[in-house]
């Protein structure tokens, strides 16, 4: 950066009586500016989050990288996929956002603290295949997130194992499931109180998990009585928690439930936004 000075007994106009601007021909660097994952140190505070390295090394901000990591060892939600079942269009609505995702099963790609700080956000099916997350993995899952870390949870379909990996999750979360081997289906409608609402009235899934919500979980949109739609803050993370899949399959899966369903594809664009919206 580059500073000019010039003496006088009043600060002239368009300059300050101090040197705390590290950048003065940047007028959107300044103390006290909203710091945002782009690599550059916003505030002046002469700090560059996590977020904002690039720990694999391979040209993109941790923010610009998404995992998505299943755990079913099937095609179910595969981000790469763009037959049905498969995750593909809800990928390409979050490169929209710049974030690029790279797709792995957990049973060949284990949660650990070197693999997490890689990612600014980390998509989790949670099928349960490959699960449930050991006390170690949810520890260090719960650090990464309440350090600034933005999780997509997804339900299965109510079996013993996808219940299991629910209730496997950080505490912390709030988010358990109630019960194993039932589901719902069926429409909701969004509460209106949150940036997840923004343009969404009615949403639709089929065999969402039967989930229980406690602090500081909010439950946006419920479906047959059940959460379908959960919001967490926790510390500077931010988790969304849908107990079902189908929002995020692809058009052609199934026009009555698929992405392409009511306001399916609306939610799938607002949680994007909401986990990938780094102000730091």
């Amino acid at each position: 950066s580059v500073a000019y000075v010039e003496l006088a007994c009043e600060a002239p106009s368009g300059f300050v009586e101090d040197d705390t601007d590290c950048d003065d021909l940047d007028d959107e660097i300044y103390p006290g500016a909203v710091e945002v994952c782009d690599g550059v140190d916003g505030n002046c505070d002469g700090v560059v989050t996590w977020q904002e390295e690039d720990a694999d090394g391979d040209g993109l901000l941790n923010c610009q990288e998404a995992l998505w990591l299943e755990t079913s060892r099937e095609s179910n939600n595969d981000p790469t996929r763009s037959a049905s079942h498969g995750s593909l269009e809800a990928a390409i609505l979050l490169a929209e956002h710049g974030v690029t995702t790279t797709s792995a099963t957990m049973y060949s790609v284990p949660l650990t603290t070197e693999l997490l700080e890689q990612y600014g956000i980390l998509v989790l099916y949670g099928l349960g295949y490959d699960g449930p997350l050991s006390v170690d993995e949810a520890s260090l899952l719960e650090e990464w997130i309440y350090e600034g870390g933005r999780m997509l949870y997804v339900g299965g379909w109510g079996s013993s194992s996808s219940c299991s990996m629910t209730n496997s999750l950080p505490d912390e979360l709030g988010i358990s499931c109630a019960y194993a081997g039932y589901t719902w289906s069926g429409t909701a409608s969004m509460s209106g109180s949150h940036p997840l609402d923004d343009d969404v009235s009615t949403i639709i899934g089929l065999g969402g998990e039967l989930w229980s919500v406690s602090s500081p979980a909010s439950t946006l949109a419920n479906a047959g009585g059940w959460p379908f739609v959960v919001a967490v803050e926790h510390g500077e993370g931010r988790v969304v928690g849908l107990s079902d899949e189908w929002p995020l399959y692809n058009r052609g899966t199934s026009s009555s439930y698929d992405i392409g369903a009511r306001d399916n594809e609306q939610l799938i664009d607002n949680i994007w936004a909401w986990t990938s919206e780094f102000e730091l």
